[in-house]
């Protein structure tokens, strides 16, 4: 995204430090450090207000405990009318063996797997307006609930 944008600027944020040594490896190679910026948390500590227009949560790699006061979080650090996206696993459009295998690898990523409806209730609960999923071609693994903070 900031390569096809050149106005865009980037705040990358990850608990995990061989992910973000990784990120910063790719960050340097693509030569977009001046408008990338990465730091060692996870989303429950966000503290920035009013700063984001567009946040991405993957819930996969997000711990469950982590999801709830991190979605508060996340809508405090959007400015009013932003958006966050939400991706999680469409468990239920795999077939049963696929989804047993990406329930194990969920799990061994930290995160919940939660169905879409979870993700709007959470979202719902934290304030943020115009919760919904998207549309997905039938069989589609992932999922996307988008939702808003108020404009007002």
């Amino acid at each position: 995204m900031a390569q096809m944008w050149p106005e865009l600027r980037v705040v990358g944020i990850d608990p995990w430090p061989p992910a973000l040594r990784l990120a910063h490896q790719n960050v340097e190679k693509a030569n977009q450090g001046a408008r990338v910026e990465l730091r060692e948390q996870g989303v429950e500590t966000l503290e920035d207000e009013a700063s984001f227009d567009l946040a991405w949560l993957p819930i996969p790699f997000i711990p469950e405990r982590a999801i709830v006061p991190g979605s508060k979080r996340v809508l405090r650090a959007l400015r009013p009318g932003g958006w966050t996206v939400v991706a999680l696993g469409n468990d239920a459009a795999m077939e049963p063996t696929m989804a047993t295998v990406f329930r194990l690898r969920v799990a061994l990523c930290g995160g919940p797997v939660w169905s879409p409806g979870d993700v709007e209730r959470v979202m719902r609960e934290a304030g943020f307006v115009d919760v919904r999923t998207l549309p997905s071609p039938p069989g589609t693994p992932v999922a996307i609930v988008v939702a808003r903070r108020n404009p007002a």
